[in-house]
């Protein structure tokens, strides 16, 4: 591997890749210092990323009629359900990478969405009900972002959407 200290060295992925390692006229495979091929690596991590979210999202569709079985909610109510929280947490992706195109480094990108989120987050009952929360607080966390999208939920929920 070469020097981190060379220009011409890029890191891919945790693995340091010669740019001499892209493909060459003569279409021979790239390959790193290590025999690695870098696109290799990404397209094995993004699988890797894809199936997570795959186990997640599973985890969270039985987790959800779990509950609503348990709470004898009607079922019909699921597709509602599912579709808002995927809208929603796809809007909050979307802002959050907003929020990261602003700063100029990595470090500056995850200190910003840090002390945004996280009070964001304990404010719109991601961690403390509205119920036991003060009453100014809870009227607080309501106009968040995510405390609008959690009330909106329990509204689909409880069927007053």
């Amino acid at each position: 591997m070469g020097s981190p200290h060379r220009l011409r060295d890029v890191e891919i992925v945790g693995l340091e890749a010669d740019l001499r390692a892209l493909p060459e006229l003569d279409g021979a495979a790239p390959e790193t210092s290590t025999g690695v091929d870098p696109l290799r690596v990404i397209e094995a991590e993004t699988v890797r990323l894809e199936a997570g979210t795959a186990v997640a999202g599973g985890c969270t569709l039985v987790v959800l009629i779990a509950g609503m079985a348990y709470l004898g909610m009607p079922l019909r109510r699921l597709p509602l359900a599912l579709g808002w929280s995927t809208s929603c947490g796809a809007v909050f992706v979307l802002l959050v990478t907003l929020i990261h195109l602003h700063a100029s480094t990595r470090r500056r990108a995850s200190f910003l969405v840090g002390s945004i989120l996280f009070p964001l987050l304990m404010l719109g009952g991601s961690f403390f009900p509205f119920e036991i929360m003060p009453s100014w607080m809870a009227a607080v966390g309501r106009v968040t972002p995510n405390g609008w999208a959690l009330e909106e939920l329990k509204a689909i929920l409880l069927g007053r959407a």
